[in-house]
């Protein structure tokens, strides 16, 4: 790997009875590491709750991530602001999805006409949806001037040509959302630019065995008087543990994504990171209230590939001495030192922050969380 602009993220967060991210069965993900199950959290359960964070949304709109964005950011516009008829806003929103997307409409399950809803989910960036909404109003303009029904594909088409190749540039210099400057898009089409993501994340794990229990619960039902059972019985699974998150920032891709503003990279960077510290994932928060934040974060940035340390977690941590979340540390940090031995290098800055004691002869010393920001990030 080229030499680059890296920031690393080493979390360690505790959760009690809790069910953070669930499998199709409803009960937790896990996965098998070390020949021990672990809890695991997906990385898309985290990307999606970090990217919703007050910090993320504050610096700029979100992608829309829907398979409705040409019926609701197309088709309503028409209608509601341009006098359109349903019928000729369909056709447009139609005729505009099959000529930017490489994908078929859906058909209404009742009547079995096409709809404007596309047959697979869209990431598209709020500037892009207005700037169909845009091309849409000038075909709509274009429709009537001529005195041509949209509903006719071909008189549609002939009136109102799309040339792919002049929308193409345009398009792609269109910018794009914090989110998806963050963590990339794929789009089937030609038109609309693929964004490389900046961030890659792990999935997070328990660093010891997996600690799972199922919770039997019932609900009064408080009108039947006619007997003592409850109106409800069901169980759900629960667990708890101390989970290790990495995650990679890749400023360089960062800046490119957001259009090279270097100061508004380092703000967002910085604002990812504090999420990812302070933004817990969770189902069933009603019952469960899975709010944590990270006891344990350790960030470095330099030039050379990034490495996890997952591997100081290879052997299931215990909770014997001095507890899971302090053997989660030591185990961490003694596994770091001795991979800088082996290999002979550092990172160019690094800092960490933690309400834990460290291992005896550890070079780096604890700072509080927003100074150990202040170390990584530029003012």
């Amino acid at each position: 790997m080229a030499k680059g602009d890296m920031i690393q993220v080493h979390m360690l967060t505790a959760y009690p009875a809790s069910l953070l991210n669930r499998d199709d069965a409803g009960l937790a993900k896990r996965i098998p590491f070390g020949g021990s199950v672990r809890v695991r959290i997906s990385s898309q359960c985290l990307k999606k709750h970090w990217r919703e964070a007050p910090g993320i949304t504050d610096l700029g709109q979100l992608a829309d991530r829907s398979t409705r964005i040409y019926e609701k950011r197309v088709a309503e516009p028409l209608v509601k602001e341009h006098g359109a008829t349903e019928a000729e806003a369909l056709a447009i929103a139609q005729y505009l999805m099959k000529e930017t997307v490489d994908t078929k409409p859906v058909k209404d399950k009742e009547t079995g006409a096409e709809t404007a809803r596309s047959g697979q989910l869209l990431v598209l960036t709020r500037a892009e949806t207005e700037f169909l909404t845009e091309q849409a109003v000038k075909i709509l303009e274009q429709v009537r001037a001529a005195g041509v029904d949209p509903m006719d594909g071909k008189a549609l088409q002939k009136v109102a040509p799309i040339d792919k190749k002049a929308l193409k540039p345009i398009l792609k210099e269109l910018p794009a959302s914090v989110d998806t400057a963050l963590f990339g898009r794929m789009v089937t089409s030609d038109l609309f630019a693929r964004v490389d993501a900046a961030v890659s994340v792990a999935h997070a794990f328990t660093t010891h065995a997996e600690t799972a229990e199922t919770d039997y619960f019932t609900a009064v039902d408080t009108l039947n008087v006619d007997d003592a059972g409850a109106g409800l019985v069901q169980d759900t699974e629960l667990t708890s543990g101390v989970f290790y998150t990495y995650a990679v920032i890749d400023m360089e891709q960062l800046r490119v994504n957001l259009g090279r503003e270097a100061e508004l990279a380092e703000r967002l960077a910085r604002n990812l990171v504090h999420a990812m510290a302070t933004v817990s994932p969770g189902a069933k928060r009603g019952s469960t209230a899975p709010y944590a934040f990270a006891e344990f974060v350790l960030l470095e940035r330099g030039s050379t590939q990034p490495r996890t340390l997952a591997n100081a977690f290879l052997k299931p941590v215990d909770g014997e001495v001095a507890g899971l979340m302090v053997n989660s540390v030591n185990a961490l940090m003694l596994y770091r030192t001795r991979l800088e031995t082996m290999y002979g290098f550092t990172a160019d800055k690094e800092s960490l922050a933690t309400i834990h004691p460290l291992p005896q002869g550890s070079r780096i010393e604890p700072v509080s969380f927003d100074a150990a920001l202040d170390q990584i990030f530029a003012g």
